[in-house]
């Protein structure tokens, strides 16, 4: 390992710097329209801490852009948010989005710290594991403190070990024959599964309320209806083996029709949660033993995947979407002479 005195940042470094900074600065504009409209001192005072702390993160990026004698990313700034706007969603529900956050930074941090050779590079995703494990951890207990997080659902203490005795074991739902129950696997990812699309549902009811441009509030309000359909889907499975789905209010909507983010920011925000879902509606399909499962979740996948492109090509239509630093095109430069 080398420290970072003259060393230019790597290609992959560059490109996870860029996409943290995207993510990082959109976040950051959300949390202060949260922290802004929260009225509750618990809830207000945990939200603003985060402004001030995501704000940090923010500004080590672009020393990081500056120091290698880079432009900085646009990423999201003062002007992707209106802070007179009233509340879009109430308090609880920016203690929830935030929660959701810290699970997308985490993975993310990882991710990136992985892909790292230089000092203060590595230190920095440290730094940022550290930040979204203890504030999964404090936002959970929040949550749970006021009564407005549950646990997930409950199955009885297993009582022994068993072994997969038939292929059986992994048939699903037939006319011939009845299916296992689910397995506690199974639980956590269809859990999971439920948990982001609901905060993606309400989220989308928000975003359909404010958007300015008419395709775009068109987008979210289908937006809402995937994420509904994935919640059906993924209870309605649970409940075929006696358990109930967790069922957490997670916070509302209000009924401001005010944007207090820009269409940009939103349409962002939407695409980023739908590849959060899609890679987790992959791991729970790879980890499923069931052969209806992951036919059910592919199924929805192929439809969030459906949904993210074409948010992509709005965004290129409203030249929203910012193109990652490109690579030094050669051959246009030889040209060039």
């Amino acid at each position: 390992m080398t420290g970072h005195q003259n060393v230019p940042l790597t290609g992959p470094e560059i490109g996870s710097l860029w996409m943290t900074f995207q993510k990082m600065t959109m976040l950051l504009q959300m949390m202060k329209h949260f922290s802004e409209t929260s009225e509750t001192a618990v809830y207000h005072d945990f939200l603003a801490e985060q402004v001030g702390e995501i704000r940090s993160f923010a500004e080590e990026m672009k020393a990081f852009f500056t120091n290698d004698r880079s432009v900085v990313p646009e990423g999201f700034s003062d002007r992707d948010v209106d802070l007179d706007a009233p509340a879009l969603y109430n308090e609880i529900f920016g203690v929830s989005f935030f929660r959701i956050m810290t699970k997308v930074m985490m993975g993310m941090f990882v991710l990136h710290l992985g892909e790292s050779t230089r000092e203060d590079v590595i230190a920095f995703y440290n730094r940022g594991i550290s930040y979204a494990k203890e504030m999964y951890m404090a936002s959970t207990k929040l949550l749970m403190e006021n009564s407005v997080l549950s646990p997930g659902p409950v199955v009885s203490p297993p009582q022994e070990i068993e072994f997969v005795q038939s292929n059986k074991y992994m048939s699903g739902m037939s006319i011939f024959q009845k299916s296992r129950p689910i397995n506690t696997v199974e639980v956590l990812y269809l859990h999971q599964g439920i948990e982001i699309n609901q905060i993606g549902s309400e989220l989308m009811t928000g975003f359909a309320q404010v958007a300015r441009e008419q395709d775009v509030q068109q987008y979210f309000a289908r937006g809402k209806k995937l994420a509904q359909n994935a919640i059906d889907t993924f209870a309605s499975i649970l409940k075929e083996s006696d358990i109930q789905p967790a069922n957490s209010p997670w916070g509302r909507t209000t009924r401001s029709i005010s944007a207090p983010f820009s269409d940009k920011l939103m349409m962002y925000c939407t695409n980023l949660l739908s590849g959060f879902s899609l890679g987790s509606n992959a791991i729970g399909t790879s980890f499923s033993m069931r052969n209806d499962l992951p036919t059910k979740m592919t199924l929805i996948a192929a439809e969030i995947y459906k949904f993210a492109k074409d948010g992509g090509k709005l965004m290129v239509k409203y030249k929203w979407m910012e193109e990652p630093f490109q690579a030094e095109d050669r051959t246009a430069l030889i040209g060039a002479r």
